[in-house]
């Protein structure tokens, strides 16, 4: 059985600096982003993969950094065999909507 959890976190720092912190933090915590997406300069969702037994201080490591809720309340790092599966998705309160990159013409 896939064992899964649904994390919302929120942050006013700046987009990319609050990504590569948060990509240090995860790594730092033994977690593997597995697959993200990005939503304009709005938000991103990633989906980690965390030993069971780092959940906890992932999520603490990451709610000292930002606001995050979704940990169930009375929750204990579980004692399987298997990875837990985290849905994060980060809302970035500086964002404007309107995030475009422009691509540079190359001659040929």
């Amino acid at each position: 059985m896939l064992q899964k959890q649904f994390w919302e976190g929120f942050t006013n720092i700046e987009r990319l600096d609050a990504i590569n912190k948060i990509q240090n933090i995860i790594s730092n915590n033994a977690g593997c982003i597995i697959n993200f997406n990005r939503f304009s300069d709005l938000a991103l969702s990633l989906m980690l993969e965390v030993e069971p037994d780092k959940v906890i201080a992932l999520y603490e490591a990451l709610n000292n950094y930002m606001t995050v809720t979704g940990l169930p309340e009375g929750y204990e790092n579980e004692k399987t065999l298997r990875d837990i599966t985290i849905f994060f998705n980060i809302t970035f309160g500086k964002g404007k909507g309107d995030l475009s990159i422009e691509v540079p013409q190359v001659p040929g």
